[in-house]
């Protein structure tokens, strides 16, 4: 169980990095994008060859505007795999504590059965010893019958 736990903390570590790889890559396209926008627009104003500056604060501003664009949703993309990083890593820490309780309880439980049981067999030998010698030797010799194999 703790094997599943640990494979689900994983798969959501991945996700989180797939996420964030994604948005990182989506960032260095679309600035990709603007440069190269940016530089044809500036070889079309040089040709025109009048309003260049206007052009190209134009093209500069336009490029700001969409590299913060970029950057919000980049913002927007690592929060949101941040957030559900967050949730799965709670969840399984959740779910691990829950099997951590239940194996504590089940070995207690188990401890105190034996407990009984020895005190049981104890109390039994006690008031039987001639019936308790008996028994062990009679479940020794089925036991050296059965462990001394066959032999024809």
């Amino acid at each position: 169980m703790a094997d599943k736990l640990k494979d689900s903390d994983e798969k959501s570590v991945k996700d989180a990095k797939a996420a964030e790889k994604s948005a990182n890559e989506s960032l260095d396209k679309a600035r990709q994008k603007f440069s190269e926008v940016a530089s044809e627009v500036e070889k079309k104003v040089k040709d025109i060859g009048g309003g260049a500056s206007r052009a190209t604060q134009q093209v500069k501003e336009s490029a700001e505007k969409a590299g913060v664009a970029a950057k919000e949703k980049y913002g927007v993309a690592k929060d949101a795999a941040k957030e559900k990083y967050d949730l799965a890593k709670d969840a399984a820490k959740e779910k691990y504590d829950v099997a951590k309780d239940k194996a504590r309880y089940g070995y207690d439980k188990a401890r105190k059965d034996l407990e009984h049981l020895t005190e049981d067999v104890n109390e039994y030998v006690r008031d039987n010893p001639g019936k308790s010698v008996l028994m062990a030797a009679g479940l020794g010799f089925v036991l050296g019958l059965l462990l001394r194999g066959r032999r024809d």
